[in-house]
């Protein structure tokens, strides 16, 4: 039944799929992997020892990948390792982080001549998927060949939930499938098994976007020198929205220039979680009287031109939070799809971060950052309004800052747990593909 009607499916929506490639860019490159074509070269490296495949849909995800296949790595000297990403900005990141010995590869269209083909070329002896991220083709076809197939940093919202349990009859035997689930919580850890996740496969881990953020580093990028340049003094306070959604930047703008009134040193900058977005963004910013300049081209910009700095680039996001005195969590308010966006990299930083009522794909995140009060959740732009004028002249969301900062410090850790589960779930099968 999925294979009568998944193709159908996939051609209605290959359209709107391949127009947000296109306006993403570098969509053509390697676009053959997406149907498992490969060149010859990476074919010939693959034939070289047993290989770990793992999978991460996009650059959240590909964050919590590449320290995890770092430590894999030390653990397993005898294995090559292949990541699969599934949209261009998730290949950038990659090929920024990975290490030489690795390779980023597409994920296969869930087709199965598809899925058969790059079984193929990889013939992986592990599996392991980040979240959520099921596919059945690919799946099966591991099944078929015995492969072990682990889900690391495994989170199920109620959207998700309600949705496996309803399509039960097809789900069910899938996830019996996996040999190991690292949960984020308890309450995931629970779900999965309700699922059909062998009780035994289980295991609650914590999260790794705990243990992702590295704020030691050095900065890749001075935003401070960049704004300095732009004309905007180091006095300036900065009000970020991170990771926005559909609506909310026009929104964030107009709650921006009443601020400004009683605070004229406020400076917005605003970062789009599709950055393609930011043409859009701008047009929709200057019809309530905002002056925006992209960041990337702050070098043709004289100074003092504009009111707000809005970011085109991706892999920055860390070095804005350093810059930034508050924080707004973009996805979480009604506007938007829901679901919001992660807050841990502004909470380790011990920044005050503010995010609307929508914000299940981080559920567990969240609640430890208000029991902590090392967040602030409002219902409204009305209430986050009032509330930004509220921190603006108290000292009290310094101290949320460094709760939120304590949150992430007290929940590390769970990179060391899931590679201890997944190298014993690759050691413990060796003898069964020997």
């Amino acid at each position: 039944l999925y294979n009568l009607l998944f193709p159908v499916f996939f051609l209605v929506t290959s359209p709107r799929y391949l127009w947000r490639m296109i306006r993403r860019g570098n969509w053509c490159e390697n676009f053959g992997q997406r149907f498992g074509f490969y060149d010859r070269e990476l074919k010939e490296w693959a034939k070289q020892q047993p290989i770990f495949w793992l999978h991460a849909v996009s650059v959240g995800e590909v964050n919590l990948a590449i320290p995890l296949l770092k430590e894999m790595e030390k653990r397993l000297p005898d294995f090559q390792f292949v990541v699969s990403t599934t949209t261009s900005t998730g290949m950038g990141q990659l090929q920024r982080g990975l290490s030489p010995t690795m390779r980023a590869v597409y994920y296969p269209v869930d087709l199965p001549w598809v899925v058969a083909r790059a079984f193929r070329v990889f013939r992986p002896r592990c599996i392991a998927l980040v979240e959520v991220e099921i596919w059945p083709n690919f799946i099966w076809r591991a099944a078929k060949r015995n492969v072990p197939i682990c889900l690391v940093n495994a989170r199920l919202s109620d959207r998700s939930f309600r949705g496996y349990g309803r399509f039960g009859f097809l789900f069910r035997p899938i996830f019996s499938r996996f040999e190991l689930v690292c949960a984020q919580t308890e309450d995931d850890a629970n779900r999965w098994r309700a699922l059909g996740c062998r009780d035994g496969s289980v295991q609650t881990c914590g999260n790794l976007k705990f243990d992702a953020v590295d704020v030691s580093s050095p900065p890749k990028v001075d935003f401070g020198k960049l704004l300095n340049d732009l004309g905007v003094a180091s006095s300036r306070r900065v009000l970020l929205g991170a990771s926005t959604h559909i609506g909310e930047e026009k929104m964030l703008g107009e709650i921006y220039l009443r601020l400004r009134q009683e605070n004229p040193e406020l400076f917005l900058v605003i970062v789009p979680r599709h950055m393609e977005r930011c043409v859009h963004v701008s047009r929709e910013l200057s019809s309530v009287g905002i002056k925006c300049q992209l960041r990337t081209k702050l070098s043709d910009t004289p100074a003092e031109a504009c009111d707000c700095l809005l970011v085109d680039t991706t892999g920055e996001l860390l070095d804005i939070y350093r810059l930034a005195e508050w924080v707004v969590m973009g996805k979480s308010f009604e506007m938007s799809p829901g679901g919001g966006q992660n807050p841990i990299e502004p909470a380790a930083l011990g920044k005050p971060v503010f995010f609307g009522p929508r914000m299940g794909n981080f559920k567990g995140i969240v609640q430890s950052l208000l029991s902590s009060r090392g967040a602030c959740r409002v219902s409204s732009f009305t209430e986050l309004e009032r509330v930004l004028k509220t921190a603006m002249d108290s000292d009290q969301f310094k101290k949320m800052g460094h709760a939120a900062s304590m949150v992430v410090v007290r929940n590390r850790g769970t990179l060391v747990k899931t590679v201890e589960f997944l190298h014993k779930s690759v050691t413990k099968n060796m003898p069964k593909w020997a």
